[in-house]
């Protein structure tokens, strides 16, 4: 089976709020977050929801809604004689560059020799061509930074120690090649932390604000407080899209059609943003996305 494969950059505009449907300690609506690491992520299938449902106000006619099932699976409530699987397979939409505030400056992307690695990985997955660099070893205490002028860089509370980042030029050139984020933007806040660190961070500063609901005459609901956490507005997350080609019966299309719907006519190029999650109706949930193929990479 001839597959198609590529990596969907998604770089928040907005805060976004994806939840994870329970209470955790004194919030009231957590984010979505990793098991294993406790790390900030949005899942698989609530991304293919928030495509599908975006996909579906584009895909209008009886002849795209067609496309659309093959695409997506059809919107059933159980299987029956029609089922099929869609032929576009979504992952997780797992962080790669967490913006943390610094006294040293606007702010930092931070990020870890562990998401680093499982990034490469799943450029390996997707085909993609990208160069090899070596990984800074970074203790508790210290960060990797291109700027060497300076000794201490403070994030949120901590101040780790600057060492050398000689490895961080390659780092961000791999990154903009795939993420495209600005080069010399990226080169200036991007900061490489312990993975214990980066799991603290990641747990502990990420926004989390306080909502009230107002009655008719404009005053506090009694116990009407809510605690909501959000992922901040510059994070950088990705996702990795696979597809086949389709499994609907009398739809002939082929993976490379499939992909070309996805990033030709649901996403097309002159609007690439997505809303995911919650809180539309308040500007939440938007992400810029960009798709890198292997033919864009070799």
């Amino acid at each position: 089976m001839n597959n198609q494969s590529m990596i969907m950059a998604m770089t928040a505009q907005t805060s976004i709020h994806a939840g994870a449907g329970q209470a955790l300690s004194v919030i009231d609506l957590p984010i979505q977050r990793e098991g294993h690491t406790q790390h900030p992520v949005v899942f698989g299938s609530s991304l293919k929801g928030a495509l599908r449902y975006h996909a579906s106000q584009i895909l209008t006619n009886n002849e795209d809604k067609e496309v659309l099932s093959a695409v997506f699976g059809p919107d059933t409530q159980g299987a029956d004689s029609n089922a099929h699987a869609g032929a576009c397979m979504i992952s997780d939409a797992r962080l790669l560059l967490l913006p943390v505030r610094s006294l040293n400056g606007y702010f930092k992307w931070v990020t870890c020799p562990a998401l680093i690695r499982r990034f490469l990985k799943d450029c390996d997955r997707a085909g993609l061509s990208i160069d090899t660099f070596s990984l800074p070893e970074i203790t508790l205490d210290q960060v990797a930074v291109n700027d060497s002028k300076q000794k201490t860089l403070f994030l949120e509370e901590f101040a780790l120690t600057i060492v050398n980042g000689s490895e961080l030029e390659q780092i961000s050139k791999v990154i903009n090649q795939v993420i495209g984020v600005e080069l010399p933007q990226l080169r200036e806040q991007l900061a490489i932390v312990n993975d214990d660190m980066f799991t603290y961070l990641s747990q502990n500063s990420t926004p989390v604000n306080a909502h009230i609901a107002l009655d008719e005459n404009k005053t506090v609901v009694k116990r009407a407080l809510w605690y909501e956490e959000t992922l901040p507005p510059e994070t950088i997350m990705y996702s990795l899209i696979m597809c086949t080609p389709s499994r609907r019966i009398n739809i002939e299309l082929t993976a490379a059609d499939v992909a070309r719907i996805l990033t030709d006519k649901i996403i097309p190029a002159h609007n690439r943003y997505l809303q995911v999650g919650g809180n539309e109706t308040v500007g939440m949930g938007w992400f810029a996305i960009r798709f890198t193929n292997s033919s864009q990479t070799a």
